[in-house]
Parts: C-alpha cells; sequence; structure tokens
C-alpha cells in the first residue's frame, strides 16, 4: 500500500507582490521617522516605534515564508492522516477536524482561503507557543467558531 500525499506550494505571484509592498513599507516607514525626528516630534517618534514593532513581527512570518519559497517546501501537505500547516507550524488529524471549507473574499483583488473547523480546537490552541498567534486564535475561536 502506498502513502498518497498532496502538496500545495507557495504562490510565486504572492511572494514578489508581497516582498515589493514591504520593502514600500519599509523605505515610506524610514522617510517618515526621519521627517518626524528632523521636526522633533517625540510622540510621532513613539507611534513609529510601535508601527516598527509590528512591522517587524509580520517581517518574521513573511521570512519563513520566504524561506520556505525558496527551499520548495511546501505550504501545506495533505496526507492519509493528517493535514500539515506549515505557514502556522501545525499539524490537525483528520479525526479532530470538524468541517473544512474554501472562503474567498471579494475587495479590489479576490482572496481565497481555506478555514478548518476543529471538534476540539482548545485542544491545538493550548500547543501554539506564540502568545499573539494563540491570542488570535482565541478570538478566532470565540468570534469565528473556532476556525484556523
Amino acid at each position: 500500500m502506498t502513502d498518497t500525499k498532496t502538496e500545495y506550494y507557495f504562490s510565486k505571484i504572492a511572494i514578489i507582490f508581497t516582498s515589493l509592498l514591504m520593502l514600500a513599507i519599509l523605505f515610506l516607514f524610514a522617510f517618515v521617522t526621519y521627517i518626524f525626528y528632523s521636526a522633533d516630534l517625540k510622540t510621532a517618534m513613539f507611534i513609529c516605534l510601535f508601527v516598527l514593532l509590528l512591522f517587524i513581527t509580520t517581517f518574521s512570518g513573511f521570512y519563513q515564508r520566504i524561506k520556505f519559497f525558496l527551499v520548495g517546501k511546501p505550504a501545506l501537505i495533505l496526507t492519509k492522516d493528517e493535514l500539515i500547516d506549515n505557514i502556522n507550524l501545525q499539524k490537525f488529524k483528520w479525526t479532530d477536524i470538524q468541517n473544512i471549507s474554501s472562503e474567498s473574499i471579494k475587495m479590489k483583488t479576490r482572496i481565497n482561503y481555506i478555514a478548518i473547523s476543529l471538534i476540539d480546537p482548545d485542544k491545538y490552541i493550548d500547543n501554539i507557543k506564540n502568545r499573539y498567534k494563540r491570542l488570535i486564535a482565541r478570538l478566532n475561536h470565540k468570534y469565528f467558531g473556532g476556525a484556523f
């Protein structure tokens, strides 16, 4: 008996677009910080520091996705026993999954995502090591029915 495995990889277009967007935000941030520093606006500098912290937390996840893209590691792997989410570094057993749905949001462009509803989401939420991601998962569970 062979073990079948289906793999879904990161989008090259999304990686390039996100890279350009991150560079633009970084240059804009540097320019705005310089302007505030030149004008001696201390309160604005604290706001820039907060934005920098948000950028750093976003960049670490983006860096991980770039690394996976460059080495050819799939974003999502479906096996006979489990669903492996390399984006969020989680593994879900098929017996723990209640429902999987594909949704899309229509803004200027169409954004597709996969929502996974679990039978016992607290079991997986407690395994998340990053406090921020664990908080987001708890809020997601509370307001959106436990979809990952």
